[in-house]
């Protein structure tokens, strides 16, 4: 009946809500927001990075189960709105399924929240009608941009510094000429290295101790920090982050795993598919092998030594709420190409959710006036 619906909710009131997240800052990577005050006592601190940031990763976690399905989804189709509008490109025809979307979403909100009734009138501002001129503005931009070009309209970005392997590195990075590279290759980290070339070099039958001897333990090196080239993320491991007071947490990463379908079947052929994986990154290793044999495969391999997390389903963290309750119990190493991206962790009762932005979105950066990224 118009008028008479109230909001559920349920748990902790918005002063627990801010707080839950407000207590795990430190769990989210630096580089995807900065400080985000207590929204319930500083909500004045807050921009339009820090909102955008809010509704597009936080509230679909710390929201599910404090508000029935019918708003919670509601939250969740102004997200997939936000989704669709910064990607990085889109048709015409998205931007007409675009506009329906958000004409039937202002429709909810009004029957939602406004209520049809005068004296709710406040919970229906003028930037939620704002919204239905989104499309209109998408076209004109389109074309705009066909006539200007506006993309080489731009500052050129400063000088980046380029090292001998033709890598572009940061200010914020150094060049060291040497440091210790030995390592001590222990037991456990042994059978580890054991068990991963096991699968690299499973076409030429070696037993565990033909595998441990073909490891160069002393070219082992191992590192503390790893950045993805091009524009990619940085990422730590995670004794280097939890011994350094208030530092944020980027030793979580997402990577991919390609498990056979037909393990339960032993006479059936090897079915690999793709599976996302999210775990805490430990160690970065740099190994080498002795000559194996196998011309196909290489004998110089960048691994990573992570900690699953044990999802309570397996699903992309980047389309879908994904939370896990546990670690699982030993850490496994992994090929470091297959890390795609850090994400960020935040707590909900006895779970964690997962904050991936690894979708095809556009990210906003703000620059000084040297067009420099300002963090």
């Amino acid at each position: 009946m118009r008028g008479k619906e109230k909001v559920p909710r349920k748990g902790p009131t918005n002063t627990g809500l801010a707080k839950t997240f407000f207590r795990d800052e430190r769990t989210t990577p630096g580089s995807f927001v900065g400080t985000l005050p207590d929204i319930a006592q500083d909500q004045l601190l807050y921009k339009a990075k820090a909102y955008g940031f809010w509704i597009q990763y936080i509230a679909l976690i710390v929201l599910k189960g404090r508000l029935s399905n019918k708003y919670y989804q509601h939250v969740l189709d102004l997200r997939a709105i936000l989704d669709l509008c910064l990607q990085f490109e889109i048709t015409m025809e998205q931007i007409d399924e675009l506009e329906l979307w958000i004409i039937c979403w202002v429709a909810d909100y009004e029957a939602y929240y406004y209520q049809y009734k005068q004296s709710r009138a406040s919970a229906c501002p003028l930037t939620i009608h704002a919204l239905l001129h989104i499309p209109y503005y998408i076209r004109q931009m389109q074309i705009i941009t066909a006539k200007y070009n506006i993309p080489t309209i731009k500052i050129p970005p400063p000088t980046p510094v380029i090292t001998a392997a033709n890598v572009e590195i940061s200010c914020q990075e150094k060049l060291y000429d040497q440091f210790t590279k030995s390592y001590p290759v222990d037991g456990q980290l042994m059978n580890q290295l054991v068990s991963y070339f096991q699968v690299v070099l499973s076409g030429q039958n070696l037993s565990l101790a033909e595998l441990a001897n073909l490891i160069r333990t002393d070219s082992i090196v191992r590192y503390g920090r790893v950045r993805i080239a091009n524009g990619g993320d940085s990422m730590r491991t995670s004794d280097s982050i939890y011994n350094m007071e208030n530092a944020r947490n980027s030793s979580y990463v997402r990577f991919n795993m390609f498990p056979d379908r037909n393990t339960a079947r032993r006479r059936a052929n090897d079915d690999p598919f793709r599976q996302v994986n999210y775990g805490e990154l430990l160690d970065i290793f740099y190994v080498e092998l002795k000559d194996h044999g196998d011309p196909d495969i290489g004998r110089t391999f960048l691994l990573a030594r992570v900690l699953l997390c044990q999802l309570l389903k397996w699903k992309d963290g980047s389309k879908e709420v994904v939370e896990y309750k546990e670690m699982e119990s030993s850490p496994r190493i992994i090929n470091l190409l297959t890390i795609e991206s850090t994400i960020g962790r935040v707590q909900r009762h006895k779970t964690w959710g997962i904050i991936d932005r690894s979708r095809n979105a556009v990210r906003t950066l703000f620059t000084d006036h040297d067009n420099a990224p300002v963090y």
